[in-house]
């Protein structure tokens, strides 16, 4: 069986092939028709991978915004009462979500020292707002 063959280049190319092997090279190149039919038309079959995201402002209500303001707000007026290292501790593990492990090896503490001082912290939160 004869079969044209379009490489990467661009030249066609007549091949002599098995049955088997031209059955399905056809066969696979009109699969790739179909599929490639398919993405013709776009207003119907837009896959969301191939949009670019760059700004979640883009897709946030204003309220959204304004909630996440106001949460804002709330975060810096609760971390008020605490010293500066109390509030970094609470910013590590409860905001960002750092492991207790993770933050005694970066200020070079025992684990369980972090651990009940961000318990302190959280406690004298409450204690004071709540």
């Amino acid at each position: 069986m004869k079969i044209e063959y379009k490489d990467a280049d661009g030249r066609v190319m007549e091949l002599d092939v098995s049955d088997e092997i031209g059955q399905f090279y056809l066969s696979s190149v009109e699969e790739a028709e179909k599929s490639d039919r398919r993405n013709t038309r776009p207003d119907r079959h837009t896959s969301l991978e191939t949009f670019v995201y760059e700004d979640q402002r883009f897709f946030a209500s204003a309220s959204d915004t304004m909630k996440e303001a106001v949460e804002d707000c709330e975060v810096e007026r609760l971390l008020s009462c605490l010293n500066d290292r109390q509030r970094e501790l609470v910013r590590r593990c409860v905001i960002e979500g750092w492991s207790y492990t993770e933050i005694a090896a970066k200020e070079g503490r025992d684990e369980s020292a972090v651990r009940h001082a961000v318990k302190r912290a959280l406690k004298k939160m409450k204690k004071t707002f709540f």
